[in-house]
């Protein structure tokens, strides 16, 4: 006997359980995945809207301490980018000061002689924090340019969480007017796995390799500074006008224009 085929006017129905989404600070949207999981928004736009400054990229200077962290990537094609973000602290807040991405195709070790090595020559740095799952990939390429390595002790997913969730919330964080960061960071999504955790990643063929690189350098920012990571003893302003009056005088206004790209 034939299959039976419901006609085209009586489409068969598909029952899914109902997942009741657990309300969590930030949350933008909830859909259904799996019965005891689901998926939402990990951030508002306006929340990180509200942190992005008038600026593309603030120069270095000296007096200064910054800290550079990474995420490497390969280079094949439609993979991931390799980016890297440097960062100050200003107070009670960190500024991102610089964003580089480098879009596959491309060859990792060309990246790091043409993009890394020289933003960490123009800032100072000497030691640069990668994130941990392309620790390995990464370590030779690195300490073959002369630069120290060290890997993230954190997760991005962790990294997302803390500190960088609360510092948008506060408002402790100073981003540049970069599109494709924005997008990035408003497009994460937090998921309740089956064994109880959270993680925060990109939606699916979505990139999340800028974010990390921000959340990374943010955190990486407020963990104690060793004076030879970048040859400035205790890291402290000591020009007149103070490090404030300097960082409203590198901003420079610019049209708040509406990237796609994520």
């Amino acid at each position: 006997m034939p299959p039976i085929v419901p006609p085209a006017s009586q489409p068969l129905a598909l029952k899914l359980p109902v997942v009741a989404p657990a309300r969590i600070a930030g949350a933008v949207t909830v859909h259904v995945l799996f019965p005891n999981a689901y998926v939402e928004g990990f951030i508002p736009r306006e929340i990180v809207e509200a942190c992005v400054g008038d600026y593309h990229e603030l120069p270095p200077q000296p007096g200064i301490s910054f800290r550079c962290f990474g995420d490497a990537a390969s280079g094949v094609i439609n993979g991931d980018s390799y980016c890297v973000a440097v960062s100050h602290k200003l107070g009670d807040q960190v500024v991102i000061d610089a964003i580089r991405e480098v879009r596959p195709p491309f060859s990792p070790a060309e990246v790091i002689q043409t993009v890394l090595l020289p933003l960490c020559r123009a800032y100072n740095v000497h030691s640069v924090t990668f994130d941990n799952y392309a620790a390995g990939f990464a370590q030779n390429l690195v300490r073959g340019a002369g630069l120290t390595f060290d890997p993230a002790k954190k997760h991005k997913s962790e990294l997302f969480l803390d500190p960088f969730l609360p510092l948008l919330n506060s408002r402790k964080i100073r981003l540049p007017r970069n599109e494709r960061a924005i997008n990035q960071i408003c497009a994460l999504e937090r998921s309740a796995q089956r064994s109880g955790r959270d993680q925060i990643s990109h939606p699916t063929h979505g990139h999340d390799d800028i974010a990390n690189v921000i959340a990374g350098a943010a955190g990486c920012r407020l963990q104690p500074l060793e004076a030879a990571e970048c040859g400035f003893g205790n890291g402290r302003d000591r020009s007149p006008g103070g490090h404030s009056a300097r960082l409203r005088s590198r901003q420079r206004p610019v049209s708040h224009c509406r990237g796609r790209g994520t």
